[in-house]
């Protein structure tokens, strides 16, 4: 939606959000194009190629893009059971969804390795102020050890090692902070969902979902059908 103000055109951010989604998507489908030809050329991809390639056929969904039969004689080959029929109307079976769950995995993100919160907070003194802070505190111990009759370097040297250690925590709780936020959103997916097994409706939680055994897109995609003329 844009308005025309004193002739020039003003456009909401919806619709600058939506031109950079177009203009990214054509890049991306542009990118997918060059691919398929330079590997029909017989040429071999870079490794950086591969890597697009690769996250590209994760999110490579054409589910919508198909009628209904198409769509089941699909999921009838996933589930080796061609010819079978009712996938769509009566879901998957016991026997399916184990067998989905085997070869496709949980519906859950996989979480990186991740570091021991010990040497996360070892980590925050390995900064270059940090270890100079570490080296002057250093050295007024050492002053101190040749000569203990004035205790000033050894104040100056317990002084600057609070201070780093100090800097440290706070630098590790502020990095916590921003990563127990981000683990937030790996738990933003409903904890139960409603789906269609051996013909029945059920809940279940959404961990436990497989390949399209949802029944709420299978749902959608026969209204669409159904309603498109």
């Amino acid at each position: 939606m844009s308005n025309v103000v004193d002739g020039d055109e003003i456009r909401t951010s919806a619709d600058l959000t939506g031109a950079d989604f177009q203009a990214k998507l054509a890049k991306t489908r542009n990118d997918v194009k060059l691919m398929k030809a330079k590997e029909a050329s017989g040429k071999t991809l870079t490794a950086a190629q591969k890597k697009k390639k690769d996250a590209m056929a994760n999110i490579d969904v054409t589910a919508h893009k198909v009628s209904c039969q198409v769509l089941e004689s699909q999921l009838e080959k996933v589930y080796k059971c061609p010819g079978a029929g009712g996938i769509l109307t009566n879901g998957l079976t016991d026997s399916q969804v184990a067998m989905g769950q085997a070869e496709f995995g949980p519906n859950a993100l996989t979480p990186p390795p991740e570091t021991p919160e010990w040497l996360k907070c070892l980590e925050t003194q390995k900064g270059f102020f940090n270890l100079l802070l570490w080296a002057g505190s250093i050295l007024c111990f050492i002053s101190y050890g040749i000569d203990n009759s004035a205790p000033d370097n050894l104040y100056l040297g317990i002084v600057l090692a609070f201070v780093v250690i100090a800097t440290g925590v706070f630098e590790y709780f502020q990095e916590k902070s921003s990563s127990d936020l981000m683990k937030k959103f790996a738990n933003m997916q409903p904890p139960q969902v409603t789906v269609k097994r051996n013909g029945v409706e059920t809940a279940i939680p959404a961990a436990q979902l497989t390949h399209v055994s949802s029944s709420a897109l299978i749902h959608i995609i026969a209204l669409v059908a159904r309603f498109d003329v």
